[in-house]
């Protein structure tokens, strides 16, 4: 850590009036929180919730994989060789 880094922390977490390890851990475990919240959810339109729910009923996975190329705007190189699917 560079002593610039350590200095920020120290007057951080003085601010907040924490120690410094109270301060780091509870920062980096919001961001975590916001990390993984941000993997957990999306929002869809009513037009990407149709075809979400399309690609859920669809027998085939290779029609998932279209709507998440559509969807998340994936291109055209991006590799699906495990998915057995030419999208």
């Amino acid at each position: 850590m560079t002593p610039g880094a350590k200095q920020t922390l120290q007057r951080a977490a003085a601010v907040a009036n924490r120690s410094v390890t109270d301060f780091v851990l509870e920062s980096t475990l919001a961001s975590a929180a916001a990390t993984l919240a941000d993997r957990q959810s999306f929002q869809l339109d009513p037009e990407q919730w149709e075809a979400f729910v399309a690609a859920l009923d669809a027998p085939s996975m290779c029609h998932g994989v279209r709507w998440i190329r559509q969807v998340r705007r994936w291109p055209p190189q991006t590799d699906l060789a495990n998915t057995g699917c030419r999208v």
